[in-house]
């Protein structure tokens, strides 16, 4: 079943109100992984349904609102997205899905879709959503 526009709205903002009751409290165990799977979830979704939204002004104005709730969302639960669409990087098989991928993997990828990470408190990173990216032809 695919969900409409009002059902992802309705659904981020109770999500987005349950990340709210977290601020300020330490999240560990399985809160923390909870908040971290959720969010992802959200996020995954969020991307792939803007993608097929209109281009019309009110369509962009949603959307615009809607990614500003959720850069909040993800800072409220420490998680942040990492690079940027059409950025050129080194391949990293944890922090990378290669679209289209042969069996030899490439040294350097362009970013289609950012990824998420989490950051813990020992300073350690864990990648929530690995970025999507395609094979960067070498020379």
């Amino acid at each position: 079943m695919t969900k409409t526009l009002a059902q992802y709205r309705k659904q981020f903002a109770l999500k987005q109100e349950a990340a709210r009751s977290l601020k300020g409290r330490k999240i560990t165990g399985k809160l923390e992984h909870d908040a971290e799977c959720a969010v992802t979830s959200l996020v995954s979704d969020w991307d792939y349904m803007k993608e097929h939204l209109g281009k019309d002004r009110y369509s962009t104005y949603v959307v615009d609102i809607i990614e500003r709730r959720i850069a909040s969302l993800i800072q409220t639960v420490g998680i942040s997205r990492y690079g940027k669409v059409n950025e050129v990087t080194d391949y990293h098989p944890i922090r990378h899905q290669v679209v289209k991928s042969t069996l030899e993997p490439p040294s350097k990828v362009s970013i289609v879709q950012p990824g998420l990470l989490v950051e813990r408190a020992d300073g350690t990173q864990r990648v929530l959503l690995p970025a999507i990216a395609k094979r960067e032809k070498t020379a």
